[in-house]
């Protein structure tokens, strides 16, 4: 599991890209659908392309993210994934932790749509609606107890922020 490092964002990205690397070749970003094809957009200018995302597991960008921190999570010997979500990030990081074979926990807001809990749940992940003082307290105590973040660099972590998933969106 990850631990507390207190390392500087730019210092954790680079550690994250070193490490990333070892991992390379295990980190199946395939079964996101990415590489997403581009489409070509001439009303929009003679060099300009789409990214296609819904070709992707969710149909969102979120997935090239979730992709590589699911498998990374695994890789790490993570006991499951945690992430604080509004949207399409909750909805991918459970598809991408099941997929990867690791459970899922996901705060959303208390007035989240049912639409979202739904397809959360559907992805396989267990939602925990929760006001966002308490969200960021519970997924603190999860990943102290060895829960992969899904989240990007977030100071509250204290270097235990996942640096990994942003490798997705390249």
């Amino acid at each position: 599991p990850l631990s507390a490092t207190g390392l500087s964002p730019t210092t954790a990205a680079a550690t994250a890209r070193s490490a990333y690397a070892l991992f390379a070749d295990e980190v199946d970003v395939s079964s996101a659908g990415a590489p997403t094809p581009l489409t070509h957009a001439p009303s929009f200018g003679s060099h300009v392309h789409l990214k296609q995302e819904t070709f992707s597991r969710t149909h969102s960008h979120k997935d090239r993210y979730q992709a590589v921190a699911a498998r990374m999570a695994r890789l790490s010997g993570c006991r499951g994934v945690v992430a604080s979500s509004t949207g399409n990030h909750g909805a991918s990081a459970a598809a991408h932790a099941t997929a990867a074979g690791l459970p899922s926990v996901v705060f959303c807001h208390p007035d989240a749509p049912e639409g979202l809990l739904r397809a959360i749940g559907a992805f396989g992940g267990v939602v925990a609606q929760l006001p966002a003082a308490e969200q960021r307290t519970a997924l603190i105590e999860l990943v102290r107890d060895g829960w992969f973040p899904a989240t990007s660099l977030d100071p509250a972590l204290n270097g235990a922020a996942n640096p990994y998933g942003a490798e997705g969106y390249k």
